[in-house]
């Protein structure tokens, strides 16, 4: 089947869910043989019988594995994993300029302090070394520079992968 990488990622983290399901009554529910108490069978659950539910687990496990791989693979052909670091690193050089913006703006306070009997004004000037304007730049080259990562990924993330099974193939994974 040909789905898109979003749907892909979707299918993952369903896939995923299945798996530890699967994995969780295969530790905790799995029956391996039968109970006969005086020539009654009392134990014979056959929705959690060994070869009901191994089998399962293991096709879940082969659909996570291929499906992880398609997706790794995608995202190494089409550079994902480098867009996303720098996406990233943007958004925390973004988030430090902006934070760093009201630093950068001058000012002139006031200060009185008593010497001996006598009050003196003092007058404190702060001086930034980096003007405000040139951060508010940044910030925006920065902004454009992430919007451009976010549009290349979702456009990404709108291409086809091939797998090698159906919709109906995990559906028939699920066990209540």
């Amino acid at each position: 089947m040909k789905i898109t990488v979003s749907e892909g990622l979707r299918l993952k983290n369903e896939i995923s869910k299945i798996v530890k399901n699967l994995e969780y009554k295969s530790k905790t529910e799995i029956v391996l043989g039968q109970t006969i108490e005086d020539g009654v069978v009392s134990t014979d659950n056959n929705d959690y019988h060994f070869e009901n539910i191994y089998p399962k687990l293991e096709k879940a496990l082969d659909y996570s594995e291929e499906i992880n791989n398609k997706i790794a693979n995608f995202n190494r052909e089409n550079k994902i994993d480098a867009k996303i670091r720098k996406f990233h690193n943007l958004k925390l050089k973004k988030d430090v300029l902006e934070y760093l913006i009201p630093y950068s703006k001058p000012k002139i306070t006031n200060k009185w302090t008593t010497v001996g009997n006598t009050r003196k004004k003092i007058v404190i000037e702060y001086k930034p070394s980096v003007n405000s304007k040139d951060l508010k730049k940044r910030v925006k080259e920065f902004k454009k520079e992430i919007r451009a990562i976010q549009v290349y990924v979702e456009a990404s993330n709108n291409k086809k992968i091939e797998l090698s099974f159906e919709y109906s193939d995990i559906d028939n994974l699920t066990i209540e």
